[in-house]
């Protein structure tokens, strides 16, 4: 499933290497999230390769690739791809609902969305780290991170943590 969707991802953003990229990391880190924290891996596949795919049709229709603007065109133009591909009906709504609130966090309880947001959170704050002190990273950390997964890889990558228990 991986290979295939990957492919469509890549077709679909075209020369786009930086979404592209984008994706394929927020797919490995929601994976490895997946894998200790649970859920449909499918599903946590599917959506975390294909989660910006709204950003492309937003910035053509309205000059801004803003997370609602996302949430809105993403969910019909994954549903096309993963119904191109033979993907079953449910998986397909579920992997609508997890892109159509990827930047809205506290409307879906599920390990899934758990697993894309933390994944795609821990990715974008690549970007903002390095003018962040220590302790605004662990408040985020702490209080942004929906899954143990997820607080533990963004210690390590952001605080320079390896402990098991997220302490400095």
């Amino acid at each position: 499933m991986y290979e295939t969707v990957r492919k469509e991802m890549e077709r679909f953003f075209g020369t786009d290497a930086r979404r592209i990229a984008h994706a394929l990391e927020v797919a490995s880190h929601a994976l490895r999230i997946q894998a200790a924290e649970g859920g449909d891996r499918e599903v946590v596949t599917m959506a975390s390769l294909l989660h910006d795919v709204g950003i492309k049709p937003a910035e053509e229709m309205y000059g801004s690739s803003a997370g609602h603007y996302q949430e809105k065109l993403g969910p019909p133009i994954a549903g096309k791809i993963l119904a191109d591909l033979g993907v079953p009906a449910e998986k397909i709504a579920a992997v609508k609902v997890l892109i159509a609130h990827h930047h809205t966090p506290g409307k879906i309880a599920t390990k899934e969305f758990a697993c894309l947001w933390d994944a795609d959170f821990l990715v974008n704050l690549r970007e903002v780290a390095p003018e962040m002190g220590a302790g605004k990273i662990r408040a985020l950390v702490d209080g942004k991170f929906l899954t143990g997964e997820g607080k533990r890889i963004a210690r390590k990558l952001y605080l320079q943590d390896d402990s098991e228990t997220g302490s400095r």
